[in-house]
């Protein structure tokens, strides 16, 4: 399947947002499908740097269009020069591209998918503005959309609202290979703080727990991992110096997997103060390494202890407490470190991105599925004489230059083998021709067999 994931930023730019759709086409990739990439030129970070239009992230065609306006809602019109070729449009995120491909399905004629990514609510700026524009524009876009996949049950329970209409909850999913088993295996007193350096994440919370756990213990140590975005180093730097911890605290930016990876190695727990996460992959990627969870008391972090039963959740906002409440716990997780980091993996492991990705892949089956269904790797129109017709006729019609093929059992079995002559067949609209080809088709939608 033809697959264009729409993004306003993607790599260079690090985030959890980012890391999700390169992670998901990566998945898609090696089960056949073929994922595009469309965003953004320049970075939110560096906004004076322009970025190549096209370039090979991961194994993917990535795709990048101009900006103008804001940041926050930024206009991105050359985005519809950019549907065609595709099967299906996967919007990520709440945001110009979410209205504007929505409100614009009529002409483009594309079936649409969206992940909410926790919506636009996670910062207080233009609060109620915000709330007016969800329920009037958001609620009319959302129409538009054949699924809409939730993030969190938080997203699900807030569009469910909306919407009236049932809302697929596909958590996100984590690369639990890249860090696997890096962190210490001997009990450490030093945390990790891996993401953005953003206001949201209550990086100052994070330091006054710092504070009152060093007044307890002076063996701990943090590391503030991530890369600027509201919070600048200066201001970091600024903060860990007031509070006197500049012998306790070491911030690090722009790091490699590899260096990440160096800092894990000499700690015991990832820990987030954030007051608003969408799902909080970087606290799943640090139990995927064997590092114990220290959470705030945000839903999706009470939901993730109450589901796992590992870690502990704290309220930052009261620092005194929270150390108290840590320092009880770490005494007991101690004496209990080895089996409570296998826990930790064990739990990561049921955010791995081949289960999710397969979650999505029926997802996307049944939104395209009403036309095609894939046969050994190959998507065929699925139509009566008058609708392959009627389908031509809207080709043509939208102006689209189309190839058309026909797939008999003898072409799919040559396509199966030979990845030159399938990767034609999955850029051509192609119609079944055969009796086997047509049993394949009834066999896939009556019994859910992947044929590939």
């Amino acid at each position: 399947m033809r697959v264009l994931h729409v993004v306003r930023q993607f790599s260079p730019s690090i985030g959890g947002l980012e890391n999700y759709v390169a992670e998901l086409a990566q998945a898609q990739a090696r089960a056949g499908h073929e994922p595009t990439v469309l965003t953004l030129d320049r970075l939110f970070a560096d906004p004076e740097r322009r970025l190549d239009a096209h370039e090979r992230v991961g194994g993917c065609d990535v795709k990048r269009i101009p900006y103008f306006g804001s940041y926050k809602y930024p206009i991105a019109p050359a985005v519809f020069r950019h549907l065609r070729e595709h099967d299906l449009i996967h919007v990520h995120g709440i945001d110009f591209f979410f209205d504007a491909l929505a409100w614009t399905r009529p002409w483009h004629g594309r079936p649409l998918v969206a992940s909410t990514h926790g919506g636009f609510f996670h910062t207080p700026y233009a609060a109620r503005l915000k709330k007016v524009f969800f329920h009037t524009v958001t609620r009319t876009s959302l129409r538009a959309y054949s699924a809409i996949l939730a993030s969190s049950a938080n997203d699900r329970d807030v569009f469910a609202k909306l919407t009236g209409r049932d809302i697929e909850l596909v958590e996100n999913g984590v690369d639990t290979d890249k860090f696997a088993n890096c962190a210490s295996p001997v009990f450490r007193k030093r945390l990790i703080s891996i993401g953005r350096f953003a206001s949201h994440k209550r990086l100052d919370l994070l330091l006054d727990f710092l504070v009152r756990i060093r007044a307890r213990d002076p063996e701990w140590s943090l590391a503030l991992l991530g890369v600027e975005w509201d919070v600048k180093i200066k201001e970091l730097n600024e903060m860990v110096m007031a509070r006197g911890l500049a012998n306790a605290v070491s911030i690090r930016s722009n790091l490699s997997n590899a260096e990440i990876a160096d800092e894990i190695r000499q700690a015991s727990f990832v820990v987030s103060a954030s007051d608003y996460e969408g799902f909080g992959i970087s606290i799943i990627e640090g139990m995927s390494a064997g590092l114990l969870p220290v959470m705030s008391g945000i839903p999706p972090f009470r939901r993730l202890r109450e589901r796992l039963g590992i870690g502990s959740v704290l309220d930052f906002a009261n620092s005194q407490d929270a150390a108290t409440r840590f320092i009880n716990y770490t005494r007991a997780v101690a004496a209990n470190y080895q089996p409570e980091q296998r826990q930790a993996r064990g739990g990561a492991e049921q955010f791995a991105w081949p289960t999710v990705a397969q979650k999505i892949d029926t997802i996307y089956d049944r939104v395209v599925g009403e036309h095609r269904r894939t046969i050994l790797g190959v998507p065929v129109v699925v139509a009566t004489r008058a609708k392959a017709v009627e389908t031509l006729d809207a080709e043509m019609d939208a102006g689209h230059l189309t190839r058309v093929a026909f797939l008999n059992a003898h072409s799919a079995n040559i396509a199966c083998v030979n990845k030159k002559f399938s990767g034609v067949l999955r850029k051509s609209l192609v119609f079944n021709d055969g009796i086997g080809v047509d049993i394949a088709q009834h066999l896939r939608a009556a019994q859910g067999l992947h044929l590939t």
